[in-house]
């Protein structure tokens, strides 16, 4: 806790990501050594986690979107807003939507 309570504090985007990102790999790769092994990523959940690092790679934010996932194959991607409408365009590019896209957090916005 003490390690992902100060980047919060101190608004350090880059240092909360590399920590949100470590954590699930970690758990995935436990979850893989296990005999049999635990399969909770599914091919779209590596393809969305080779995207992600392409996008971090091309540097098309200043600061990167990371995709942290839950105990199972859903991502959740983390961003600084100024930035999250070129990640989300890119994403449903290769990953389109079956059905439009409806922000049931938009309410809580100012």
């Amino acid at each position: 806790m003490a390690a992902i309570t100060r980047p919060i504090q101190d608004h350090d985007f880059n240092s909360f990501a590399e920590l949100t990102m470590k954590d699930p790999d970690q758990f995935h790769a436990v979850c893989l050594d296990t005999h049999p092994p635990i399969f909770y990523l599914n091919e779209k959940s590596r393809n969305v986690i080779t995207l992600v690092h392409e996008l971090n790679r091309i540097s098309i934010a200043q600061s990167v979107p990371q995709t942290p996932f839950d105990a199972g194959p859903n991502p959740v991607i983390y961003g600084l807003e100024r930035n999250m409408k070129e990640v989300v365009n890119t994403i449903t590019t290769y990953f389109p939507l079956s059905s439009p896209f409806k922000d049931n957090f938009a309410v809580f916005r100012p």
